[in-house]
Parts: structure tokens; C-alpha cells; sequence
């Protein structure tokens, strides 16, 4: 995967009325398959950006307040299913901030 198809696939997932986000708030879930796609996305953008001084817009875009998308109310998704969710959160906030620094 190069860092453009890389971006389009992070764009794909975290923007947009079908993004991941968008989904976890319409109750329907973590959908695994595409949120470990996401995940190798960032990977390979963080070490390419890694010696980078600045990234595209977008995948900063993509990133802004990315846990919030993932956190919900107590009670919106069942327990195992609600700290799965906020662990995918925390995952995509931690790439980030090494994206970042």
C-alpha cells in the first residue's frame, strides 16, 4: 500500500456519514475487519510522516479529536462491548500522537 491509497483508506474510515465513527453512533458496532485496515493505514502514514516535519491536512483532519469518536455514554453499547470500543479509541489516539511528535 503506498501513503496515498494509506490516506485514502484512513479518510475512508474515520470521515464521512459511513465512517467508523458514524457507525458506532448509529449503534451498529466496531466492524473489526475495517477498523484493523485503518489501523495498518496509520501504521504505515506514521512511519512514513516519521522523519516529515509536517502531514497532509486531511489525515490531520482525520485525526482531530479522534477518541472522541469512539467514546460513548455508559450504557450505549453492552460492557465488553462499550471498553472495546473506547480501547479502539485509545489505540487511534495513541498512533496519533506518535503521528505528531
Amino acid at each position: 500500500m503506498t501513503a496515498t491509497e494509506a490516506l485514502a483508506v484512513v479518510c475512508d474510515c474515520l470521515l464521512g456519514p459511513g465512517a467508523i465513527p458514524a457507525q458506532l453512533r448509529q449503534g451498529l458496532g466496531l466492524d473489526k475487519p475495517r477498523f484493523a485496515a485503518l489501523v495498518a493505514a496509520l501504521r504505515l502514514l506514521t512511519s512514513h510522516y516519521a522523519p516529515a516535519t509536517e502531514v497532509p491536512k486531511r489525515l490531520a483532519l482525520c485525526l482531530v479529536d479522534v477518541y472522541g469518536g469512539f467514546s460513548f455514554r455508559e450504557g450505549f453499547y453492552p460492557g465488553q462491548q462499550a471498553a472495546e470500543i473506547e480501547d479502539a479509541g485509545i489505540l487511534l489516539q495513541n498512533i496519533a500522537n506518535e503521528l505528531f511528535s
